[in-house]
């Protein structure tokens, strides 16, 4: 957007060139106190049961038993512990916390940076899809937020890449090797680290943006999959490796053991044993029976509310993307949603953290939508028909979004208020719709806080 149509409240001052970041601010102001209490919590958890909880027990899985699906993670942090001579708890908070925060801090760049409307810039930072979540739920103590560095540190090195070979064609082959370099080492480490997020989060589209990477820079057909086969199949042979080493009881023991040596986890079968490490001994059967109980029990109401919710999610992260991207076309964002949402299907199928999948295909979605570069990838390498699709969808669509867009604007401080007071559940827990938003987080922690 140019700066003679900034709306005058956006200027810093007459005379500068600038924006107040009061967007950023604001998103700061909120995001910082929900990571702090997060911590809290999670170091009072730890205290309490060390290493029961989901998000430490996640980070144990190690190689104690030999090679074991998601075992790198924990192999390491045993290493870090090591070398570092820090506590599990503080290198696995250090470790997560600083590269959400990191994450947090370059999305407020790329909204500032945008010149965007100040209600959009708001929209974009606090969509229940994106960042806010993983704050409001702690979920950025998980491994998750390393599979979204993952898709941006691709996007970088790819958008680097295209944009150096247009400017000096005779590098091509050192480009190609770079952006081999980067697929191969970056999916052959996620796949260790959790098979399923890289199956059906990194790696659809992550290889669509390598293919139009490739296409680029060598339009031959056989280069281009020779060099797209040397890049994943390693990474592939690792997933497939972990699917099949999954894991039982008697692995699980061998793990739990392995921690003694850092803090006293109770290896003792029952409540207090590591519940990520337990997983490890479920069946494909269990967590699909699981899913689909929790479909018949939890009442058609919620389902709807829930399906409704993410829908407005969605589309309210279209039209900041466009607000903030006026070069961007619809049909491209649209079919980089869609791939995402899609790709992503099984894991609802297998597991019922649905905000959690949300959150994670949403957030990689966004990182390629911000590319100009790469944006048009996904659409690219469709099929004729697939393209005519969504030409079709994002012409009905665009009238849908442009009412809705008109809305938002019409009445920010609603807008704003129900993005922040109505959450996405990470797990499908219906109270958590009204209870897990940052003012009722903050106020509750200092009632306890006040009541202890």
């Amino acid at each position: 957007m140019a700066a003679s149509d900034e709306p005058a409240q956006d200027r810093l001052r007459p005379g500068t060139s600038g924006i107040l970041p009061l967007p950023e601010i604001f998103f700061a102001v909120v995001i910082l106190p929900l990571v702090a209490i997060a911590i809290v919590e999670a170091h009072r958890s730890f205290l309490h049961s060390p290493g029961a909880d989901w998000n430490s027990s996640e980070w144990m899985i190690d190689y104690a038993a030999g090679f074991m699906r998601r075992g790198q993670g924990g192999t390491v942090l045993l290493r870090l512990l090591g070398v570092t001579g820090w506590s599990f708890f503080a290198v696995v908070s250090t470790l997560t916390t600083t590269a959400y925060l990191g994450l947090c801090a370059i999305a407020t760049l790329v909204t500032w940076r945008s010149r965007g409307p100040a209600i959009w810039r708001l929209v974009f930072l606090f969509n229940p899809l994106l960042l806010l979540a993983a704050a409001e739920y702690g979920s950025f103590a998980r491994k998750d937020i390393f599979f979204l560095w993952g898709t941006l540190l691709h996007v970088w090195v790819c958008d680097w890449v295209l944009k150096r070979h247009k400017c000096i064609p005779s590098e091509r082959t050192r480009l190609a090797l770079l952006e081999w370099t980067v697929v191969l080492t970056t999916s052959v480490l996620l796949a260790a680290l959790h098979e399923g997020l890289f199956l059906f989060i990194w790696l659809p589209m992550n290889a669509v943006i390598a293919a139009w990477g490739m296409r680029q820079l060598y339009p031959g057909r056989t280069a281009k999959l020779s060099g797209l086969a040397m890049a994943f199949a390693p990474s592939l042979a690792v997933a497939f490796a972990s699917i099949r080493r999954h894991g039982d009881a008697a692995t699980a023991q061998a793990i739990c053991q392995s921690w003694r040596v850092a803090f006293p986890v109770n290896c003792t079968p029952g409540p207090q044993f590591p519940k990520a490490i337990d997983a490890l001994a479920w069946s494909m059967r269990r967590d699909v029976l699981g899913c689909l109980h929790f479909v018949w029990t939890a009442g058609n109401f919620y389902l709807v509310i829930f399906a409704v919710l993410a829908t407005l999610a969605v589309a309210v992260l279209l039209i900041a993307v466009l607000a903030l991207e006026p070069s961007a076309k619809l049909e491209h964002l649209l079919a980089i949603a869609t791939g995402s949402l899609v790709c992503a299907v099984p894991l609802f199928v297998l597991g019922t953290d649905w905000g959690r999948w949300l959150f994670l295909a949403g957030t990689s979605s966004v990182i390629v939508m911000m590319s100009a570069t790469l944006r048009p990838a996904l659409y690219g390498v469709l099929p004729a028909t697939a393209q005519r699709f969504f030409d079709r969808t994002s012409r009905s669509t665009g009238a849908r979004l442009g009412s809705l867009r008109n809305l938002v604007e019409r009445h920010p401080g609603l807008s704003l208020t129900l993005l922040l007071m109505l959450p996405l559940p990470a797990l499908p827990i219906a109270s958590a719709m009204l209870l897990a938003n940052p003012l009722l987080i903050v106020i509750d922690f200092l009632a306890r806080i006040h009541g202890s």
